[in-house]
């Protein structure tokens, strides 16, 4: 389903409303005895020749009623599919500005984290930096995550955003056993 297509389904299902409603508010007629259907009118009855002569006149002008009112819904509908979609777009740059926040954050952590490698002992360093190398990696995934999502709209956007938080996800989480494996040891060397 294409971006605001949802919307403008709820718009043609208000037209169609405002125009059976206006339809049925233009034939009002009750059932006589006999079965038989009779027009009701707020008028003073006519004549034959009267009648059959505004009978067109009649029709155009409910017509014309029905016309206006399929306008105005068009025109309610165009309304309300326009602030749906305003607030859908808000909605969703609010994420992508948070995920954006988000990355940068786990960016600069992974920046502490390399730095640390850097001051770690010589027989540490080679995992750290194996580890660093594999979060530099999942980060690079996130960030790709990150632009196909702004690139994507309707149903693949949600599946785009599924994918995101799963990237970010694996990657805090990496990133916190990373952080705590890297941590120097505070246990006291032992006397011999």
């Amino acid at each position: 389903m294409r971006k605001g297509e949802p919307m403008k389904r709820i718009g043609m299902g208000l037209i169609v409303l405002a125009a059976a409603v206006a339809w049925s508010a233009c034939e009002r007629s009750e059932t006589t005895g006999g079965g038989q259907t009779a027009t009701t009118t707020t008028q003073p009855a006519e004549t034959a020749a009267e009648t059959v002569a505004s009978e067109p006149d009649r029709k155009n002008a409910k017509f014309e009623k029905l016309k206006r009112l399929k306008e105005e819904a068009q025109r309610k509908a165009g309304e309300g599919i326009e602030a749906g979609s305003e607030l859908l777009r808000r909605a969703r740059d609010k994420y992508e500005d948070d995920v954006k926040e988000k990355l940068a954050r786990l960016e600069e952590h992974l920046g502490e984290l390399k730095e640390k490698a850097r001051q770690a002992a010589e027989e540490a360093r080679p995992e750290v930096e194996k580890r660093l190398k594999e979060l530099a990696e999942k980060a690079a995934a996130a960030r790709e995550q990150f632009e196909q999502l702004k690139e994507t709209s309707g149903e693949a956007w949600e599946n785009a955003k599924q994918n995101l938080e799963a990237a970010v996800e694996e990657l805090n989480k990496a990133m916190d056993e990373t952080a705590a494996d890297t941590q120097p040891s505070t246990q006291p060397a032992e006397d011999s």
